[in-house]
């Protein structure tokens, strides 16, 4: 296949640069990215974030990591830890997560004791101590009252123990971020503070909220916004009923239909793994290659290797058992391989 027949084919699954986002691009973007190795972007928004990221002023040097003893950089002050493996690894981390198990288990056992005349029952909040109430489905499951207590409940065992950058270039601790009173804005230059960053990024920079959203790493359906206007808009009376709109639900099934690019947010990813952390390690297995037994790392899925050099190495001994010597090969009439 010629180079130009191999852009034409990767045209519509190109890959963002800055936000690894898939997107449809042109046959002049496929072929500088097939003849030159070019960085390629969905949006201006995501062009000017890479750039400013690869351009930007030095990071300062906030000296040896407590736990690997390296140096890192970072823009936030008096961080103790240069990534969040190092954090989990230290012995402060081991005595918030053993109060945080403990509190969550007491939390447990008085729901589960709790009888009144509702399916559901009254759990206290992790965050804010506050009772609310549960529904039966979701006891054991739901422990924070609002997504803001959520996110002041990582943001304490996390992002504040970490290196925290705050730039439009992929900020790390978004949980830290929207945990405050008043946001600031993440584009260079800007000087404004206010509550709800969206609105201020569409109607000062004239960027959408979904561009914007991806350029600095956020999930989608996330509202920027403070953490008081998060609680103010979360406990509004719902009221009105709502109304079947098929013109709407048509146009979100076109939408879905012509989306031929995946997104996933490193705030889904953050999250993720400070889920997985909380999970605590997974039961004992055999090794299928060296049969010694380990602990599984997470609870989830079945692990059938210890180590990745284990499972390589199990690999490539069946590889070989398949594979046939070459004396043992049949050969052509002209004296090449069959």
């Amino acid at each position: 296949m010629s180079k130009r027949a191999y852009a034409t084919s990767i045209k519509d699954k190109l890959v963002c640069a800055h936000c690894a986002s898939m997107f449809v691009g042109t046959q002049k973007q496929a072929e500088h990215y097939v003849y030159n190795n070019s960085n390629l972007f969905c949006t201006d928004v995501c062009r000017y974030a890479f750039l400013k990221n690869k351009f930007s002023t030095p990071v300062p040097n906030r000296g040896p990591c407590k736990t690997c003893g390296k140096t890192f950089f970072t823009r936030r002050n008096n961080p103790k830890f240069c990534s969040m493996d190092c954090y989990t690894k230290s012995e402060q981390f081991k005595v918030v997560s053993k109060k945080a198990r403990e509190i969550s288990l007491s939390a447990d056992s008085r729901a589960k004791q709790a009888t009144t005349i509702k399916t559901g029952v009254d759990i206290e909040c992790l965050e804010c101590k506050k009772l609310f109430y549960c529904k039966k489905g979701l006891i054991g499951k739901k422990r924070f009252c609002t997504k803001p207590c959520y996110r002041s409940y990582l943001n304490k065992r996390f992002d504040r123990q970490i290196a925290n950058p705050d730039q439009l270039a992929l900020p790390q601790g978004y949980d830290g971020f929207l945990d405050r009173v008043e946001l600031n804005c993440l584009i260079e230059g800007c000087e404004w503070t206010g509550k709800h960053l969206s609105i201020h990024v569409n109607q000062a920079h004239g960027i959408e909220a979904k561009n914007f959203k991806k350029a600095a790493g956020f999930n989608l359906h996330t509202g920027v916004i403070s953490k008081d206007l998060c609680e103010t808009l979360s406990n509004r009376e719902k009221v009105g009923i709502a109304v079947h709109n098929p013109y709407r639900l048509d146009n979100i099934e076109k939408l879905k239909a012509s989306a031929k690019g995946f997104y996933k947010s490193n705030e889904s990813k953050e999250h993720a793994r400070k889920s997985r952390i909380f999970m605590g390690s997974g039961p004992q297995r055999i090794c299928e290659a060296c049969r010694i037994e380990f602990t599984q790392s997470t609870p989830m899925g079945k692990a059938k290797y210890c180590s990745t050099p284990c499972r390589d190495n199990y690999y490539a001994q069946e590889r070989k058992k398949l594979t046939t010597p070459w004396y043992l090969r049949e050969r052509n009439l002209d004296g090449t391989f069959k």
